[in-house]
């Protein structure tokens, strides 16, 4: 993994650059194999005080996102989170396609028992 954290004052607001890296293997929702992915994050962080509520208004405009924060921030956790939103959501191999469906002869639909159980008349 690697990251870089830079922090900066705007406004009398204090902010921090986060940018991260991770070679992961993750599950491939394909073939249920392992495959590599390269999770980058690249976040702003406006850093509220705890005794502050988080601003809520025009946040869709804005190129932040606002955290709670106070002289013992977290930053391994704060750096975990950041990549934990990156993940992709359904990680695939680049050129894997479905596995083949299985043939074992039996094509009777699962449903075809409740037949049965129709009354006839």
């Amino acid at each position: 993994m690697r990251y870089t954290l830079s922090g900066f004052v705007r406004d009398d607001k204090f902010f921090l650059d986060v940018k991260a890296s991770a070679n992961l293997t993750m599950q491939c929702q394909r073939c249920l194999g392992n495959v590599s992915c390269l999770v980058e994050a690249d976040s702003r962080l406006l850093l509220v005080p705890r005794n502050e509520e988080l601003p809520d208004e025009g946040l869709e405009e804005d190129d932040f996102d606002p955290i709670h924060a106070g002289h013992d921030l977290d930053v391994s956790g704060t750096i975990e989170e950041e990549l934990l939103l990156a993940l992709p959501l359904a990680p695939t191999h680049e050129n894997c396609s479905m596995p083949a469906a299985q043939e074992n002869g039996d094509e009777r639909s699962p449903f075809a028992a409740l037949k049965g159980l129709k009354p006839r008349g």
